[in-house]
């Protein structure tokens, strides 16, 4: 975060909004920009359309990182409908910004990439899991190489 939106985070009185921005790129639909905010925004020179989300964030800890859910308005039903034309997986870029000023400014102030994995839809909201990171999930048993198991370590 530079120091301009340092300062007018800390300062007193100021006008500034606090929006999620989230980019859902898929292979075979292409790239989807969203803002939870009233307006469009623009950052890094794309448009981020206005919309109804939420975003859920995993808990962390000294170790983990848990995963999180996005959960998206569905009213229009569009999304049930890309969904259920693929089965590949599509990446997420998730931007926490500060929006402030004149000329307007956008900054990040957090920037994570999450995986989206499991879709669930009502007739209000689709929910898809966000993982964080997969190779988190593989669990491999550990082996202890013996003379036996691994003859060429012990000539």
């Amino acid at each position: 975060m530079t120091p301009s939106a340092k300062k007018e985070m800390l300062r007193m009185e100021t006008q500034a909004k606090f929006p999620y921005l989230i980019k859902i790129v898929h292979e075979d639909l292409g790239t989807f920009r969203y803002a939870n905010c009233d307006e469009a925004v623009e950052y890094n020179d794309e448009i981020y359309e206005p919309a109804f989300f939420s975003v859920r964030r995993g808990a962390r800890s000294e170790g983990t990182i848990q995963n999180a859910e996005l959960s998206l308005s569905a009213v229009d039903q569009e999304w049930i409908v890309k969904i259920r034309s693929t089965q590949k997986r599509a990446k997420l870029y998730f931007v926490a910004a500060i929006v402030y000023g004149t000329p307007i400014e956008v900054e990040p102030i957090e920037i994570e990439e999450y995986g989206l994995k499991v879709a669930s839809w009502n007739d209000l909201e689709i929910s898809w899991e966000m993982i964080f990171d997969e190779n988190m999930d593989v669990l491999i048993p550990s082996d202890v190489a013996t003379s036996s198991k691994n003859p060429a370590v012990w000539c």
